[in-house]
């Protein structure tokens, strides 16, 4: 089954399922937007305007639109202008016959219509009239890879004639498979590499290399399957489980493996039952650990993101039976291999790191208070610097910046401004017929697109008073609302007998209800400073200019209703904030009650998290420190560091509880057998949980990168608290009185 898991690309996917915007599309506008993609193509020359060229890019367009699973083409040629012969109005497409021009005389008139036309300008036409745009709309595509195919051959015979950019969700989500493909296997690669490295480096023998490699392959195959099982697929989120796998899973090898060695000479005997002994000190620690572990995880379920939610399912499973095969199936083995070197026992009991953890403890017991003030300050620190958190939700920025589609996409953005829309849909009152065809009503709609167009980061506008205003310029020379009702009615008529396909890119795009009850505003927007889509902050403050703007300009008996894939995203962003936040919560509150029911002691679960907020507190402190973003798997890392950053502090005190029982009354001596016994498998565990982590820097997409980052600086920090500061933390507690314990 783990063969047979196939790849997620769409970035559609990576939206909230049935989310707000999404409903108002369906119930209220009658709008389903799941199926329609778009490609963009721009040619750019010096001479554009040149007869062999333009025809060269009709014969490409009609290529293209003949495609399965193309379904419309608005391009230069067929878009539709107006002309006034005689006493009647004529819809004219830019070139003459809707085709590139053959003689000078309709180059002449393409020309001045493209370039003259309002509508056309920053939407199909650049500025300086140097680039083209051609937008495809698409249905249902059966083979994505043999469109794509054929469209690359299509357009690179364009490139004689010009400097040729393309962009759209299909050519992303082909580049996002590529890059899935190659991350996987070179992210598992490096992963095995630098976990053969690690066991070695901490026992330097061949079994405790083998054994978990074979634990934790075994697991991450199982998890495969699993989600193969499913239905779940990899996505930009779930690739990474494989290689988190990996590293958590030998988490819990480690320990066993460490107390394997640690009690081996000394309690030999010919049935090697000594082997159950060393499993039995550690069980605790492991279920323990993996429980919290899977909690961190699998609070996912609760966000709004099919993908998280895959992963927080998937990455479950994985803990469970990275657990289930280090308790069972590795105890079973070393049982049936020979009694290991007592130089391993030596180097487990008396090895450098060892002592090294042992002095580390001294200081924090020395210097307890020092350490507890520098431990609050840095969480004070994150939550006043915590509003400072960027957020991200442009997928085009998860690509390497050389990335050819990521050039490509900015050219067009600069030129067209791409993709990136914000529609107003406005509804009469009661939903009055031809309400909006009353020449008051119109001309208060028309100053609200005078105030929108005005703002820096609104590209182009297109909408029926958009389209009025060019007829009525073609009757009476004058771009603007006619003056009365009977001009208004006559044009309306002439519109409504125009192809919605010359005007608009699919069924969706309507200007204008039938019976003039609705009208609706297509805006593109893009970020112009910085050549990019609108950001979190870009779109929020997008939003409120126009909601303004609504109060000021129009009755307010109408109805507005804003959608288009900026506020879905901004939706979107607004989930990831609350998701975070709700899973973050429920995550803390389930693994504290674990944690006390396990540890009988409601004090010590408290003090178990507090290694676990200053490592979140250092995470945030990254975050706005590097201007690192909030995405899809950055947020991720709160998660990562409740799940797995725990368990560190949990196997500290389990270790403290059982050496308490040993010697009474003497708590730095507790701490300090603690840190001899417990401090070396936590520092192990934790570098090679660091050092898989950083193999994520490798990958191809940026928020895997940061994810890797963050999540070894998160749980570096954790470890470095468990042994610094929960034995300054516990020296205080202990000598307190009774009574405040």
């Amino acid at each position: 089954f783990a063969l047979n898991i196939g790849l997620e690309t769409d970035i559609n996917s990576l939206m909230p399922e049935k989310s707000e915007i999404t409903k108002i599309m369906e119930e209220k506008l009658s709008i389903d937007d799941e199926i329609t993609q778009y490609i963009f193509l721009s040619v750019e020359s010096e001479d554009t305007f040149t007869i062999s060229k333009l025809r060269a890019l009709e014969i490409a367009i009609e290529k293209i639109s003949s495609l399965p699973g193309i379904s419309t083409a608005v391009n230069p040629f067929n878009f539709i202008s107006f002309a006034y012969e005689g006493s009647r109005i004529i819809p004219v497409s830019m070139s003459p016959g809707g085709k590139a021009p053959n003689n000078a005389e309709d180059l002449e008139i393409f020309k001045r219509r493209l370039l003259d036309d309002p509508v056309a300008d920053g939407f199909l036409v650049s500025d300086n009239g140097n680039v083209l745009n051609i937008i495809f709309s698409t249905g249902k595509i059966e083979d994505t890879d043999i469109l794509i195919k054929e469209f690359y051959k299509i357009i690179n015979s364009l490139k004689d004639n010009f400097s040729v950019h393309t962009t759209g969700e299909i050519l992303v989500e082909m580049r996002t498979s590529f890059y899935l493909v190659r991350d996987l296997k070179i992210l598992l690669v490096l992963a095995l590499v630098i976990m053969v490295i690690v066991f070695f480096i901490s026992f330097k023998t061949k079994r405790s290399i083998f054994l978990p490699i074979i634990v934790v392959g075994m697991g991450t195959i199982w998890t495969i399957g699993f989600m193969s099982l499913l239905g779940f697929d990899f996505t930009v989120v779930t690739v990474i489980i494989p290689s988190l796998l990996l590293t958590i899973g030998s988490s819990y090898t480690i320990h066993l493996l460490n107390e394997y060695y640690r009690t081996s000479t000394s309690n030999i005997n010919e049935d090697k039952l000594w082997i159950i002994k060393s499993v039995s000190h550690v069980t605790k620690t492991i279920i323990l650990a993996s429980l919290t572990t899977i909690i961190g995880f699998s609070t996912l379920v609760v966000t709004t993101i099919r993908p998280i939610q895959e992963f927080g399912v998937s990455i479950s499973f994985g803990i469970l039976s990275s657990a289930i095969l280090s308790l069972f199936f590795l105890p079973a083995v070393l049982y049936i291999l020979p009694v290991p070197h007592s130089r391993s026992e030596f180097i487990v009991k008396r090895g450098w790191l060892t002592s090294l953890t042992v002095k580390i403890g001294s200081i924090a017991i020395n210097h307890k208070y020092i350490t507890l003030v520098v431990s609050v300050l840095i969480i004070v620190l994150a939550i006043i610097l915590f509003p400072l958190i960027q957020h991200e939700s442009n997928y085009i920025s998860y690509f390497p910046k050389n990335d050819s589609l990521v050039e490509e996409t900015e050219f067009i953005l600069t030129h067209s401004g791409g993709s990136q829309a914000l529609n107003i849909t406005l509804i009469a009152p009661e939903n009055g017929k031809n309400y909006f065809l009353k020449e008051d009503v119109l001309k208060q709609v028309n100053a609200f697109e005078i105030a929108l167009d005005d703002y820096s980061d609104v590209i182009s506008l297109l909408s029926f008073t958009a389209v009025l205003k060019n007829m009525n310029k073609a009757v009476s020379g004058n771009f603007q609302i006619p003056e009365n009702r009977g001009l208004i009615n006559m044009l309306y008529r002439y519109y409504k007998i125009i192809s919605s396909e010359s005007l608009s890119l699919n069924s969706d795009t309507v200007f204008i209800a039938a019976d003039g009850s609705s009208i609706t505003i297509f805006l593109k927007v893009f970020d112009r400073a910085n050549n990019k889509y609108l950001s979190e902050l870009g779109s929020e403050n997008l939003i409120n200019y126009v909601n303004q703007k609504i109060k000021e300009n129009l009755p307010e008996e109408v109805d507005v209703t804003l959608w288009g894939n900026t506020m879905t995203l901004l939706l979107m962003n607004k989930a990831l904030n609350r998701d975070q936040i709700l899973s973050a919560l429920l995550s803390l509150f389930l693994v504290f009650i674990v944690v006390s029911f396990f540890l009988k002691s409601f004090l010590h679960a408290l003090i178990s998290l507090f290694p676990l907020m200053i490592s979140i507190s250092v995470y945030f402190l990254t975050l706005v420190i590097f201007r690192i973003p909030l995405d899809m798997l950055t947020l991720l890392v709160t998660n990562v560091a409740i799940g797995v950053g725990l368990d560190d502090a949990i196997h500290f005190i389990v270790q403290y509880d059982q050496q308490k029982k040993i010697i009474k009354k003497d708590t730095n001596k507790h701490l300090l057998l603690t840190l001899e016994i417990a401090g070396r498998p936590i520092i192990l565990t934790t570098l090679a949980l660091v050092a898989g982590m950083l193999v994520l820097c490798f990958a191809s997409f940026k928020p895997i990168i940061y994810f890797g980052f963050l999540v070894s600086i998160t749980l570096m920090t954790a470890m470095l608290s468990t042994v610094f500061v929960l034995p300054a933390l516990l020296t205080i507690i202990e000598k307190k009185p009774k009574y405040l314990k």
